[in-house]
């Protein structure tokens, strides 16, 4: 396999907790990285592309929420929750 250097910018709260864990576990930074990096090309390969939402009855949206943004939709929903 070849290896090809590069260079990533990480937050250092992140790197920090890299580097520790690293440490504790006897592993390398690159060796965790690495490890991260394929679980998370994994987790998008197995990843549903298409979520189907249960239905209840409802028959959609009202006239209010139609091409409503998430954003606008999730604040009703807490609003009327009072979270």
């Amino acid at each position: 396999m070849t290896r090809l250097k590069t260079t990533i910018e990480l937050p250092d709260e992140l790197l920090e907790q890299v580097r520790r864990m690293a440490w504790r576990e006897g592993a390398t930074l690159r060796g965790l990285v690495e490890e991260g990096l394929q679980r998370s090309l994994e987790a998008r390969r197995v990843a549903p592309r298409h979520l189907d939402f249960a239905s209840y009855g409802g028959s959609g949206l009202t006239a209010e929420f139609q091409g409503a943004p998430w954003s606008r939709i999730r604040e009703e929903v807490y609003r009327e929750h009072g979270a």
